[in-house]
């Protein structure tokens, strides 16, 4: 007799337990969580969200600016820039004559050419080239100090203005 009571005790606590309920139950598609002067509805589907207010006894919902929205058009938008430097840079290639030399097209999907294109490579001065320059340099301040001088002798021999 102990038995019963305390067995209806336990299974009316089970049910009254909002955790062990929460459980079996699976939640539905649209969340609704209190706002100042409304609700905000969530579509936990696709993360939408809505801004409801009662007017005259209807619910009318409206969408409210989304952060993922906004950085999507964002995105399209950087990757819409992305192909027009992409083209900018296979037209630049292209004057320029370089490009992926192991393609015959020079690396450009979808158009034909008459053959690879030669890769460009900068090379940097030699020892010898860098030597060569400084002796023309140095040259060319020997003329300058030369010429300087004899225009300054030249000052002091002439004829007074």
């Amino acid at each position: 007799m102990r038995a019963a009571p305390l067995t209806l005790l336990l299974a009316a606590s089970l049910l009254a337990c909002p955790t062990v309920r929460a459980a079996d139950e699976k939640p539905g598609r649209f969340t609704m969580t209190p706002a100042e002067g409304g609700a905000l509805k969530l579509d936990t589907v696709t993360g939408a969200t809505s801004f409801c207010t009662r007017a005259e006894g209807d619910w009318s919902c409206k969408p409210t600016k989304d952060g993922e929205q906004i950085l999507r058009k964002e995105i399209d938008g950087l990757k819409g820039e992305i192909d027009v430097l992409k083209e900018q840079l296979t037209k630049m290639e292209e004057i320029a004559g370089i490009g992926d030399p192991s393609k015959a097209d020079g690396g450009r999907p979808g158009e034909q050419s008459d053959g690879p294109r030669p890769h460009a490579k900068m090379d940097l001065p030699t020892e010898k080239d860098v030597d060569q320059a400084f002796d023309y340099f140095e040259r060319m301040v020997k003329k300058l100090r030369e010429r300087l001088n004899k225009l300054e002798g030249e000052g002091k021999s002439g004829t007074p203005l």
